[in-house]
């Protein structure tokens, strides 16, 4: 049993790991809700904070995080070999966009509900909570908790399903072409063109033998 190539790519481990900030995120959206008191409509002010969701489905369903990047800086695009092309391909698969991104779009829409709800009972965890302007600064938190909630949530579930397909599979996804990258992913970083080989060592650390799917 060989290495499976999907399973050796750094980059893909690197932002699985951001499903551990959920409960930061988590943990960020109920504060901002439990901060201050309603000033609008409960129906109203839960639809506010539910489509801070949309930023971020719209960027997954038609321009993908664009994976080989980190924080402030990316590996160029003219830089990724017909293998991470291949990566990239992925990404744009229907499954994820029609099954993976609408599922876990409505989990994080159903728990902005259920925090909402039971936000009063954690206002004790708001340190502005009685101050002046409060619930318009609890609504803004609330709102770039569910950013970050669902991005953070996102990727990493984007890379889970990657990570299930075999070989055979991701060998049959056609690379995706170098001068269309740019306008088909979303970066986030300048692009530097020694990023790739800074980020290689961490394949070390990935188990060299791992049963094929």
């Amino acid at each position: 049993m060989s290495r499976h190539h999907l399973w050796a790519e750094p980059f893909l481990w690197i932002h699985a790991a951001g499903i551990a900030t959920v409960p930061l995120w988590v943990l960020v959206v109920l504060v901002g809700l439990a901060t201050g008191d309603p000033l609008l409509p409960v129906g109203l002010e839960k639809l506010l904070v539910e489509l801070a969701v949309l930023p971020v489905v719209w960027m997954q369903a038609w321009r993908p995080f664009y994976i080989f990047s980190l924080v402030a800086v990316s590996v160029p695009s003219e830089q990724l070999d017909e293998r991470r092309r291949q990566v990239l391909a992925g990404f744009q698969q229907p499954l994820y966009r029609f099954v993976v991104l609408p599922l876990v779009s409505v989990l994080v829409v159903g728990y902005v509900g259920w925090s909402y709800d039971v936000a009063p009972l954690f206002a004790s965890l708001s340190p502005i909570h009685q101050a002046p302007g409060s619930r318009v600064m609890g609504l803004l938190i609330a709102v770039v908790g569910v950013l970050g909630l669902t991005l953070f949530a996102q990727v990493p579930a984007a890379v889970g399903l990657l990570l299930m397909h075999s070989d055979d599979e991701a060998q049959s996804w056609l690379p995706v072409p170098t001068d269309r990258i740019p306008s088909e992913f979303s970066g986030v970083g300048r692009p530097l063109e020694k990023f790739g080989d800074m980020v290689a060592p961490l394949a070390a650390g990935i188990p060299a033998r791992i049963p094929q799917c």
